[in-house]
């Protein structure tokens, strides 16, 4: 190998290393992909897909990369401020009981509830950037890209709804602690 390619191999490394240390730090805490894959959420939008991917081929009109790019953006937005608001909320006593890894080993609440926003925005980011790519390529009304795209689509939405319920739980371990 030239001395060229293992010097961009090594700066590739190292420019790549703290976004694949904070994707494997949120994906330890989000609960990997036992917690994926047990997710009523997720089950949810797949079975919802699979009902509007049925209807799109019969002919009904729906547009699931159009919705993704005007709903999306301000989600988002409004997501990375709630997330910003969240990290500084609580006094420090509270967030001291939080945090710390539990005796099992497993993540705090905390972090819990961190790795539930973080997922929340990746999903979304996900989303959108799906919507993106197949509109620019033509391709979001194939069937197979029309279902993955509807799928996380939906997902998106009910994460919504799982974050605001993981928000929710945190703030009555706040409200109880003494």
């Amino acid at each position: 190998m030239s001395l060229l390619k293992i010097l961009i191999k090594e700066h590739f490394c190292k420019v790549i290393e703290g976004p694949r240390r904070s994707l494997l730090t949120y994906w330890e805490v989000y609960g990997g992909l036992r917690a994926l894959l047990n997710s009523v959420y997720l089950l949810s939008s797949l079975a919802i897909s699979c009902i509007v991917t049925t209807a799109h081929i019969f002919g009904v009109e729906w547009n699931w990369a159009q919705e993704t790019i005007s709903i999306f953006p301000g989600v988002l937005g409004f997501s990375l401020g709630g997330y910003a608001m969240l990290v500084g909320f609580g006094d420090a006593n509270f967030l001291e009981a939080m945090r710390g890894k539990n005796e099992d080993g497993s993540p705090s609440p905390y972090m819990k509830l961190n790795g539930t926003f973080v997922h929340f925005i990746i999903i979304q980011s996900l989303s959108l950037f799906l919507a993106s790519l197949t509109r620019a390529l033509g391709i979001s009304d194939f069937t197979i890209v029309f279902y993955v795209g509807s799928a996380l689509f939906f997902y998106s939405l009910l994460t919504i709804v799982a974050t605001a319920l993981a928000v929710l739980n945190f703030a009555s371990w706040f409200d109880k602690f003494d």
